[in-house]
């Protein structure tokens, strides 16, 4: 038995991201659903929701669409392209493919294809309310024992997020990247692909939504300042004012934790950094280059963010998130 997972694996992207905006073409007013979206967005890069339901309440829009089946075709007519030709090349009787993704929107091409096994997420087509558990980590585990429970892979074909426990029972295990299929054992993620996976992340735009919060407090109070007390020195205040605004926030929705005074401790020392690189730019933009102060004290915000995501996450918060969904 080979075993497929779907998108980033033998389909190039992901279906779901690329359905969606196939049927915004089609549908345009689907563009009211947006807020609503956008709302639980919130909630799941705050840990108030699971991913799960997030993708639930996106997928509300499907009780617009009159016939899903038909929309689902024609997104296949334009987008079967994207499978990949070393898969064609590959295909067997025997394949399974497995996805988080909706069994009605794999079904079709899984037909196409002559893939006689998908295992994928129970989604209602009419309401877009997941039936069951979504089908990923764990439950895309225990599924596959359900449905063979003699369970035998030969050969397992993956993204880079790989699972783990499907991993440790496949004879041969290869990660895709592009066209290029490449031995587990012998794969190694590019500078850039570890870069993006550390900065693009649910805790670093949460990071970044309430960073603007905190920066935006500090930017009024130190440019309010200014009118009184020089530049620098309203810089140092407004920061310090900031500073608990920017704990409560992070410890509670970023990284989801328990405000402890010793955790408070080892938050102030990560700032250190933080604020000796706004310190240093704006010396460098409003005493050297003359800048205004709200623009120099915006690209001070903006240049320490990164280095402060980092210390915050491996410094301060560094025991595993404790979600609360």
């Amino acid at each position: 038995m080979n075993v497929y997972n779907f998108n980033y694996s033998i389909y190039r992207g992901y279906c779901v991201l690329d359905f969606y905006k196939f049927a915004l073409r089609k549908h345009p007013t689907l563009i009211r659903f947006w807020p609503h979206i956008i709302a639980y967005a919130f909630m799941y890069l705050f840990s108030r929701i699971t991913l799960a339901r997030f993708k639930q309440e996106c997928f509300g829009f499907l009780k617009s669409i009159k016939d899903i089946d038909n929309l689902v075709e024609q997104f296949w007519d334009r987008h079967e392209k994207k499978i990949q030709l070393w898969y064609k090349e590959k295909h067997t009787e025997f394949d399974v493919v497995t996805s988080a993704s909706p069994e009605f929107l794999l079904a079709p091409i899984c037909k196409r294809l002559g893939i006689k096994y998908l295992i994928a997420s129970n989604v209602d087509k009419t309401t877009g309310i997941c039936i069951g558990e979504e089908c990923r980590g764990e439950e895309k585990f225990r599924r596959l024992k359900e449905a063979f429970p003699d369970l035998n892979i030969k050969n397992y074909y993956i993204e880079p997020n790989v699972d783990s426990k499907i991993v440790e029972i496949s004879q041969n295990v290869y990660v895709i990247q592009g066209e290029r299929i490449i031995p587990y054992d012998a794969y190694k993620p590019k500078k850039k692909t570890v870069i993006k996976s550390f900065f693009v992340s649910r805790t670093f735009l949460a990071f970044i939504t309430l960073g603007l919060i905190n920066g935006t407090t500090c930017i009024v109070f130190s440019t309010l300042l200014s009118a009184v007390i020089p530049a620098n020195a309203a810089f140092v205040v407004g920061y310090l004012l900031s500073l608990l605004l920017a704990y409560y926030l992070n410890t509670t929705f970023t990284f989801c934790q328990k405000m402890k005074f010793s955790r408070l401790l080892r938050f102030y020392a990560s700032y250190i950094p933080n604020f000796t690189i706004q310190n240093l730019c704006v010396i460098l933009f409003y005493n050297t280059l003359e800048l205004p102060e709200i623009i120099t004290f915006t690209l001070s915000a903006i240049i320490a963010a990164p280095v402060t995501f980092s210390i915050l996450k491996f410094f301060t918060f560094n025991s595993k998130n404790k979600k609360h969904v």
